[in-house]
């Protein structure tokens, strides 16, 4: 299945064109199969190899986040359809509960550390990113975006003292998911 994303200039990085197409194989294969087994975590944790001259990385992101919108919201759909519209909201609210046990974290401690002589995330940029989902999450603070998810990133560093980059990426991405729910739960 060939997509239709707009291909990158050679001189930039982006996304490998044969990855993301499998991908997306894959993804309609299940969707056709059964939507129910899909699990909206693992596409957003999925990840492609950049090269020059592959599909534009912005393009394909918002393209994941309309699937995942897509799958999420059919879900919830069927489940209100078939009486099962609170075990949707008990889940919404587990999730929201799990990141908010991390959240609680305190700073410095968010995440297991990186290995030496690997890349991982320096703390402090991770920290006050961390605070202000913090501030969102547990005080009602100013609303955040899943474009300002997409858009973060942090310095690396090989020290060891670092956050995983694993963990933290990770991390987001469910923030990601659970934004994306929760546009769907004010639907």
């Amino acid at each position: 299945m060939s997509l239709l994303f707009s291909k990158n200039k050679k001189s930039e990085l982006a996304y490998n064109t044969e990855e993301v197409d499998a991908f997306f194989d894959r993804v309609q294969a299940a969707y056709d199969a059964n939507i129910d087994s899909i699990d909206v975590l693992k596409i957003a944790n999925t990840s492609f190899s950049l090269t020059k001259s592959g599909y534009y990385t912005r393009e394909v992101d918002l393209a994941i986040d309309k699937l995942i919108y897509s799958i999420l919201e059919y879900k919830k759909h069927i489940a209100y359809k078939s009486g099962q519209g609170e075990v949707w909201e008990k889940e919404y609210a587990r999730s929201v509960w799990d990141l908010e046990n991390v959240l609680r974290s305190e700073k410095g401690k968010f995440f297991e550390k990186g290995k030496k002589k690997s890349y991982s995330y320096k703390v402090r940029p991770v920290d006050k990113f961390m605070q202000k989902l913090k501030k969102y999450f547990l005080e009602s603070g100013n609303k955040v975006g899943i474009d300002q998810i997409d858009k973060i990133s942090f310095p690396s560093t090989k020290s060891g003292r670092g956050y995983s980059e694993a963990g933290v990426d990770a991390f987001l991405n469910r923030v990601r998911v659970l934004l994306i729910a929760s546009d769907i739960s004010t639907t």
